[in-house]
């Protein structure tokens, strides 16, 4: 028997005996580490043949959410605030890792207002004690 035949055997064989699926399985969770890759909301992929993590996109986190929201009596959803409306129960279950923490529409205008501040408040300061050398003026004169 030549090598060609040996290896064209072996590869049918091997056809035979090793699972080809023909979708591969994910699986969705939204809990985990935060140095797993994750989306907006904390939804994770894992792909079971490959091992692969991946972060769900956001359209796909509204699903998720949305179904989750949908399934809540309406006499809850009265009750709790954070239930009230699908914004506040998304906002609710935003992440809260340091990737996703600041968000520009919410925490972020005020960290940038703080920062500017900030900035006044030092400008202030160098141009009250200190000359155009940038040395300190140490005189107690206001």
């Amino acid at each position: 028997m030549n090598n060609r035949t040996v290896i064209r055997r072996i590869k049918k064989i091997e056809d035979i005996i090793v699972l080809h699926p023909k979708e591969d399985l994910v699986l969705v969770w939204s809990f985990g580490s935060e140095d797993e890759p994750h989306g907006k909301y904390g939804y994770r992929k894992f792909h079971v043949h490959t091992g692969f993590k991946e972060a769900c996109t956001e359209e796909e986190e509204h699903e998720f959410l949305l179904e989750a929201y949908e399934r809540i009596p309406l006499k809850a959803r009265k009750n709790v605030d954070h239930w009230r409306s699908f914004q506040k129960f998304l906002e609710h279950h935003r992440c809260k890792c340091s990737l996703h923490r600041f968000n520009k529409n919410s925490r972020g205008d005020e960290i940038q207002k703080l920062l500017g501040n900030y900035e006044e408040v030092v400008n202030k300061v160098v141009n009250r004690y200190f000359d155009d050398k940038k040395t300190a003026i140490l005189s107690t004169e206001s």
